[in-house]
């Protein structure tokens, strides 16, 4: 048979496609990760003109759709859109969706039909607190608004968006290697996630408008958003701009995220020998996490964590320095007072100098006990009430101070200089928190307000006495709470 390049002759051509249901299920054969497709269209379109230069008229509607995409966990309910046909242009006046988990979706802009097999794209996409993954390894809201140009086959996405509100359970973020495998249909369903997580949630996208996508956007991350594992759990708050070209298979990212609240469970060994018992947990005290646009998404880290307890000559705090890469970090500790460096290695891991952790046998079980205990009833629990019920957005056990010996039997005397602290987003610009003590002191309660883009106001009080609860001091309580007010600003360089 000869080959020919068209089946339709030069001849012009008439023909009008009119439906008044149209129903949406054959989707579902066309999109294999969309399940229970609803809804029905609704329009009158007339073709006319030669083959290769036909002209549309009329318009068409689509009501009352929906559809779930499983690997997002949720379900885009009452979908509607409306389209008018000009010669060959197709304009969308109108499309909107709302999210089963919150929050709404629309777009609005135009397609051009003279290339049939690539058609040319002028769209642009706002999102409205859509609650666009609701799943338990990610969740969260997106934000902004961007406009996707170019073509069919070589399509281009701008803009800027948000996320916020929400948490990715990732173990491997911080021991990526490599630059996100950008075949991930996770980076084409949702690109602004790419930068804090792998995970293979669609299978590999087979069509060009997949594989040629790119993409340079300004993502901003936060408030109250999380980034969650067994050993660390932190809030991430900063702004990328990213820059993706699938087809070449480069993703690089610009700027900074800093960690404002969080902590980090430090584990002495490799897991499977005896020394990875000594673990202890520390609380972020503050750094950031930059993107330098270096290849492989390696950003830089620059982390302090904390870790408070006491000696015999007053509190101690122990500041771990995490410098370097993600795929080759540096560690450095320091302390308040000033110690050898053997010392503020034992007093981390054992909360003794390293003369007492020989002869300190009772203590120094009881801390071994206390902070595997204290690890394992955290994580739980931060499980139940952060991601299960979402009853706060922040949940900590943790040590501050040396305990008792096992040996006295006393439960109270192990759980003695032990803290619970949750806290919560009322709103996304202000976050109360509460500690509770388990050795008797009063509680605290604190506040931070982020009133503008740069300052913060943090407001706190707690028992004046606490860190010397320990070694049997009573005081009277008029005076035993104390207050402090600070105002903080953040400078970008």
């Amino acid at each position: 048979m000869r080959k020919r390049e068209s089946r339709l002759g030069p001849n012009p051509i008439r023909m009008v496609i009119e439906a008044d249901s149209l129903p949406m299920e054959p989707l579902e054969l066309a999109f294999a990760s969309l399940k229970d497709v609803e809804g029905f269209g609704v329009g009158r379109v007339e073709f006319s003109g030669e083959p290769d230069a036909l002209r549309m008229e009329g318009a068409a509607t689509l009501s009352n759709a929906a559809a779930t995409v499983p690997y997002l966990g949720v379900r885009f309910e009452e979908v509607t859109a409306s389209w008018s046909f000009e010669g060959t242009r197709a304009l969308v006046q109108s499309g909107s969706l709302r999210s089963s988990a919150g929050g709404t979706a629309s777009l609005r802009g135009a397609i051009d039909t003279r290339e049939p097999t690539n058609l040319g794209l002028d769209l642009t996409i706002t999102m409205n607190r859509l609650r666009a993954m609701n799943r338990r390894m990610a969740e969260f809201l997106l934000d902004g608004e961007g406009h996707l140009g170019g073509s069919y086959r070589t399509p281009e996405l701008t803009g800027a968006f948000r996320i916020s509100e929400g948490q990715v359970r990732a173990e491997r973020f911080m021991r990526m290697r490599q630059a996100v495998d950008l075949t991930d249909p996770m980076v084409t369903a949702l690109i602004d996630t790419t930068l804090v997580m792998e995970q293979r949630l669609f299978e590999r996208a087979q069509n060009p408008f997949m594989q040629n996508l790119r993409m340079d956007a300004a993502i901003s991350i936060g408030p109250d958003f999380w980034l969650r594992s067994r050993a660390l759990e932190v809030e991430l708050a900063g702004t990328l701009d990213v820059q993706m070209d699938r087809a070449q298979g480069d993703l690089v990212a610009f700027g900074a995220l800093n960690l404002a609240r969080g902590k980090y469970r430090y584990v002495s060994g490799s897991g499977t020998d005896l020394s990875s018992l000594y673990s202890r947990q520390l609380q972020i005290a503050g750094g950031s996490i930059t993107f330098t646009g270096a290849p492989g998404m390696d950003p830089n880290l620059d982390i302090q964590a904390q870790y408070e307890t006491r000696s015999d000559l007053g509190p101690v705090t122990i500041t771990v320095d995490i410098g370097g890469t993600a795929t080759a970090p540096t560690l450095q500790t320091s302390s308040d007072p000033p110690l050898p460096a053997a010392d503020e290695i034992c007093f981390l891991l054992f909360s003794t100098a390293c003369i007492g952790a020989g002869t300190q046998g009772g203590e120094f079980a009881a801390s071994l006990v206390r902070e595997s205990l204290l690890g394992t009833v955290s994580n739980q629990f931060s499980q139940v009430l952060v991601s299960g019920v979402g009853l706060v957005d922040y949940f900590d056990i943790r040590s501050t101070g040396q305990v008792g010996s096992i040996d006295s039997g006393n439960t109270t005397n192990l759980l003695y200089g032990t803290e619970l602290e949750i806290g919560r987003y009322l709103t996304p610009d202000l976050f109360v928190s509460a500690t509770q003590p388990l050795g008797g002191q009063l509680p605290g309660f604190g506040l931070e307000w982020a009133f503008s883009t740069h300052w913060r106001l943090e407001f706190v009080t707690e028992d004046r006495f606490k860190r010397y609860a320990s070694y049997g001091y009573s005081f009277s309580s008029y005076s035993r709470r104390t207050y402090g007010l600070m105002l903080f600003r953040d400078w970008n360089f």
